[in-house]
């Protein structure tokens, strides 16, 4: 899932109005379910970051 402010993230746990967002190793928070960008169904593979350095 993505935020609309851009952060990549897992959904852990959903309520009817938030979403608990796990970015990373031991880091969580929730977020307004209004605000997300946009849900990928379970079992997708994330995008590749194809950006050359």
């Amino acid at each position: 899932m993505i935020t609309g402010g851009g952060i990549l993230g897992k959904a852990v746990r959903v309520t009817d109005t938030e979403v608990e967002v796990e970015a990373g190793p031991n880091v969580r928070f929730s977020v307004l379910k209004s605000t997300l960008a946009d849900v990928k169904p379970r079992g997708l593979p994330a995008a590749a970051n194809d950006k050359s350095i």
